[in-house]
């Protein structure tokens, strides 16, 4: 006899309602403008395998050009900080071309999940090539892989994190889906995170950097793109507003002014790029070692050591990040207050120190305290993102995810172009030499100043990041209202579609 399968009874969230956890976690039904759980599971899926991709690019391509190809650290930060605002200003072109480009079979940023995945990953291999050029043919074919490479990422990035905002038209389901995509995207940058450990058996075992790094990038960005294709999976949930006209290219972009959340990230986040530092690895690899009895802890594992400490709190938070940005009074509230902590932990570690290996442990303690509410931040700021698309829509009638998640971007490359002239400018005034070795063998002020920079200079970035979040107005009540407002909206245009009437076929002769 055939058993009965289980009753489809939702809860008040919109997901099934089961006492069967498996089936809770992978069932494919919900509430009508809510999210399945399973697929959840493969958009985060997909965000893991970008950001395994992504985070091997952003944190270690500047490293592996000053280290691996012994490019001169100024020219590097010279040619990165160029490409990546060249990659800035791109993005708002590609997100502009996409809100321009009609939707497909009620689809508009799936198109752009696919094949370009497996692009994007070829072109992260020949990043992490050596070809054996002189300086000057390098930097060529660092510049030109990097550009082709970027120009690609952008139209598959946009569409990922466009996708968030189309997946559910209740803000708080949006911010559920962040919350499961953030902590994919999270574990992917987390996988990429064991590099300083694997660059310390690679050492050990007699492997060259060079071929660690090529190994890594098969496997890390070829195979981290193939994982993101399952984004294919998701599905979107709002339909968009027809346009009456076509704008011409610069009107539509300009009309971000209008988006006052928007212009708001996009100076906090800018000014956060200003942080005099530089990357956390050439302070760990060249000033810090511990003797534990006969046994030295090295930099390179002291630092995946302190990375596992000092982030694990914030990771575990991002299971509950919803509540705790309901508790901080909204997602404004929690970035400020994020910030705020971040700044005056910050000063607390920098009086202890870190000459010894209790200062140390200290330290990553504290930094583990500070990553609470800083661990959030991903989760609370594409929260935020969403709502401002919302929020042009209410103001101007049209949704921008394309422009919208081009902006996010924008910043986040223009911010890494600031970041990398920094510290190509700091390693270079510090006299950093490449081929001499670590911890004795760099000159004195290198030494000197690598702590003040490694734990005081995101302090500035912080401090420069609150000024534009605490002149923002937009509180909960309007949020609220924003959202009944185009609820509304939607019900009825659904409901003048339900009652027009049917064309009467016309036979044919």
């Amino acid at each position: 006899m055939k058993r009965k399968s289980e009753p489809e009874v939702f809860t008040e969230e919109g997901r099934i309602k089961t006492k069967n956890p498996f089936r809770y976690f992978f069932d494919t039904h919900a509430k009508d403008g809510y999210v399945p759980n399973r697929e959840l599971i493969h958009f985060s899926t997909a965000l893991a395998g970008q950001n395994l991709t992504y985070n091997l690019v952003a944190n270690w391509m500047f490293y592996f050009c000053t280290n691996v190809l012994k490019i001169n650290p100024l020219h590097v930060g010279i040619i990165t900080s160029v490409s990546r605002i060249w990659d800035g200003v791109n993005d708002p072109i590609v997100g502009t071309l996409i809100d321009r480009i009609p939707p497909k079979n009620g689809s508009k940023l799936h198109r752009y999940l696919g094949k370009l995945a497996l692009i994007i990953g070829v072109l992260t291999v020949l990043l992490f090539c050596d070809p054996g050029f002189n300086e000057t043919f390098l930097i060529i074919w660092v510049l030109v892989i990097y550009i082709l490479w970027d120009m690609t990422y952008s139209f598959q990035d946009v569409a990922l994190w466009g996708t968030l905002s189309l997946i559910s038209p209740h803000s708080k389901e949006r911010t559920r889906a962040s919350q499961w995509v953030t902590i994919g995207a999270s574990i992917g940058a987390g996988i990429v995170g064991i590099m300083p450990a694997l660059m310390d058996i690679s050492s050990r075992i007699g492997m060259s950097e060079k071929t660690l790094f090529f190994i890594c990038a098969l496997v890390f960005g070829f195979g981290g793109e193939a994982v993101s294709m399952l984004a294919l999976k998701t599905k979107e949930r709002i339909v968009h507003p027809p346009q009456d006209e076509k704008e011409s290219f610069w009107k539509q972009l300009a009309e971000i002014r209008h988006n006052k959340i928007l212009v708001a990230l996009i100076f906090a986040q800018t000014l956060s790029g200003l942080s005099i530092t530089v990357p956390w690895i050439y302070f760990f690899k060249y000033c810090v070692s511990y003797q534990i009895g006969g046994t030295v802890l090295n930099g390179e594992t002291a630092m995946l050591i302190f990375t596992i400490i000092s982030g694990l709190p914030g990771s575990l938070c991002m299971l509950v990040a919803t509540k705790l940005m309901q508790k901080m009074g909204g997602p404004k509230r929690a970035l400020i207050f994020a910030q705020f902590t971040a700044i005056g932990i910050r000063l607390i570690c920098f009086f202890i120190g870190f000459d010894t290996l209790p200062k140390f442990f200290a330290v990553a303690l504290l930094m583990a305290a500070s990553s609470v509410p800083t661990g959030i931040m991903g989760i609370v700021n594409r929260s935020f993102l969403c709502d401002s698309i919302d929020y042009m829509e209410w103001k101007t009638g049209k949704r921008t995810e394309g422009i919208v998640s081009s902006m996010q971007n924008f910043v986040a490359k223009i911010t890494s172009a600031l970041q990398s002239l920094i510290n190509g400018l700091v390693l270079s005034a510090l006299h950093f030499d490449n081929t001499l070795p670590g911890i004795t063998g760099q000159p004195a002020e290198f030494y000197k100043w690598q702590w003040p920079l490694f734990i005081l200079g995101p302090a500035i970035g912080a401090a420069l990041y609150l000024i534009p979040m605490l002149l923002l107005k937009y509180s909960e009540k309007e949020r609220k209202e924003v959202e009944d407002a185009l609820q509304k909206k939607r019900d009825a245009e659904a409901h003048v579609n339900e009652e027009k009437p049917q064309e009467a076929e016309v036979p044919v002769k």
